[in-house]
């Protein structure tokens, strides 16, 4: 003989069984996102975009430093000699060198640069990645392929890095897992609707709690 208070018994066990999984469901799905967004600084990729952040550093260093010093130079020894417009233009230049040597210098370690702190800190403004890849063939002889990567953010301001065609497949991958919500890969249609609106770009397939 069937007992109703057992019947009860299972069907509230029932119900809190499926509570108690679709929490644990909803914590595994949390913690996924949360992997997903989570940058390894001591990855491949993450390394890899440093050096090219280096890289890109010491030649705004260079030109800096040439470009304070041709103008320091004309400046000093050529004043009377040229017009007031082109003093006005040794100036400006002066005064453009000296603010790119003093942003290389407040962001000289590469984790303090934009780009890296913007893919620990704001990783969701990141909405389209994408390489433009270039052939070198000195003398008719194919020789390498180096790229640029593109980073769009919602606020259509972009960062670019040089990587060689290895190095951007090494980035992009690591990227496509990090960065559920982007936009990998170039098309004439992805720019248009870049253009329109960025938030076009935004993944189909990402959910965002």
């Amino acid at each position: 003989m069937d007992h109703p208070e057992h019947a009860i018994f299972l069907i509230k066990l029932s119900k809190s069984s499926f509570f108690h999984y679709f929490v644990k469901l909803e914590q595994i799905k949390k913690l996924a996102i949360i992997k997903e967004m989570t940058i390894d600084l001591n990855s491949e990729a993450i390394i890899l975009i440093q050096n090219a952040l280096k890289t890109d550093r010491n030649l705004q260093l260079l030109i800096s430093l040439i470009g304070l010093g041709m103008g320091g130079y004309l400046l000093i020894n050529n004043l009377e000699r040229f017009t007031w417009i082109v003093n006005t233009l040794i100036l400006a230049v002066i005064f453009g060198c000296f603010k790119l040597l003093y942003d290389v210098i407040r962001f000289w370690q590469p984790r303090q640069m934009p780009l890296i702190q913007l893919l620990i800190n704001q990783p969701k403004e990141i909405i389209w990645v994408y390489s433009v890849l270039t052939e070198k063939l000195p003398l008719g002889i194919w020789f390498s392929k180096k790229g640029t990567m593109y980073f769009k953010l919602m606020n259509k301001d972009e960062f670019t890095i040089k990587l060689s065609e290895k190095e951007a497949l090494i980035v992009s991958k690591y990227l496509n897992d990090r960065l559920p919500h982007a936009t990998f890969g170039y098309s004439k249609d992805k720019e248009q609707w870049y253009m329109a609106n960025p938030a076009l770009l935004i993944n189909d397939s990402y959910q965002e709690d």
